[in-house]
């Protein structure tokens, strides 16, 4: 199973609701530790200078699942499985939502990574009759 998903939307917040857009959000901004440019937002005063509501992407999701299954037939009745289940295959960092506050010391950052989203695998044996 490929997933392959866009990220979510979020608007970036500071001062009276959302901070005030002043340049380019995106500019040398591609790692996790700046993934939002810090000098593109000042603190808003007004309901009028605000930024837009939800222009800004978190990072996607992509992901690859995969299984392999064998079963052994001992009789026409009985028979044993086995099964082994990759859950995020290749360990790709699925990274959560940067701080969205502007102005501060960690603004801009991502310090965080989804929930379960390392490499997982389960083996299970299953006998039937």
């Amino acid at each position: 199973i490929v997933t392959l998903q866009k990220g979510t939307p979020f608007s970036v917040f500071g001062g009276f609701g959302r901070a005030k857009l002043v340049g380019d959000p995106k500019a040398n901004s591609s790692t996790p530790d700046r993934f939002i440019n810090p000098s593109a937002f000042v603190e808003s005063t007004s309901a009028a200078d605000q930024s837009p509501r939800n222009f800004l992407r978190a990072p996607g999701i992509a992901d690859v699942d995969f299984s392999l299954f064998r079963k052994v037939n001992f009789t026409e009745r009985t028979g044993l499985e086995f099964r082994t289940e990759f859950f995020n295959l290749f360990n790709h960092p699925q990274f959560g939502f940067p701080n969205n506050f502007c102005c501060g010391g960690d603004f801009r950052k991502i310090t965080t990574t989804r929930l379960s989203s390392e490499r997982q695998i389960q083996f299970g044996l299953g006998f039937t009759f």
